[in-house]
């Protein structure tokens, strides 16, 4: 039997992958989906930013209320610096202690750092805000809490006298 051994010229496969064009192509769909993207993520980004604020005040406003009424004392939530917010605060064992984010004294029963990107401005009177043994607190408190880049982005606090906090979108009225 005789086999029969076919011979071809062996070419050389071509390469396969993407030309110069293509890739520029797809680098200039990509730049302009970006340009798109960029300030809708922003935007995402500076609300957060405001959602984040407003829910770690209202979570403190919820514990030092608890508190008060598990204890049965005063229990008050005081900004570090004066009544600026931004500076952090801390939720203290009853109203004479003083503030600090950086050492906490005694009768500190939690601290929250500063928020550098957002402003907190008390829309009724600024102060500690101090709930008594049964968890109330004397009067309405709202504080507005904004983004300082964007001040379109807001968010609204609002404490009622039985000590509840809320949190809407938008400004305080």
């Amino acid at each position: 039997m005789v086999t029969r051994t076919c011979f071809t010229a062996h070419r050389p496969r071509r390469e396969r992958g993407f030309t110069l064009s293509e890739l520029m192509v797809v680098l200039a769909l990509m730049a302009i989906v970006m340009g798109f993207a960029i300030p809708g993520l922003r935007d995402l980004l500076g609300g957060q930013k405001v959602k984040s604020a407003a829910f770690d005040l209202v979570s403190s406003v919820m514990y030092a209320r608890s508190e008060a009424g598990k204890r049965s004392a005063s229990i008050s939530l005081k900004a570090a610096s004066g009544n600026d917010l931004a500076s952090g605060w801390c939720v203290v064992f009853g109203t004479a202690a003083s503030c600090s984010v950086t050492a906490p004294a005694a009768e500190t029963m939690r601290v929250h750092q500063p928020y550098p990107t957002v402003s907190f401005t008390w829309k009724t009177t600024a102060g500690p805000i101090v709930f008594g043994q049964t968890g109330r607190i004397t009067s309405l408190v709202s504080i507005e809490v904004a983004d300082l880049s964007n001040a379109a982005f807001k968010r609204c606090i609002t404490i009622d006298v039985t000590g509840v906090p809320t949190s809407r979108s938008g400004a305080c009225s």
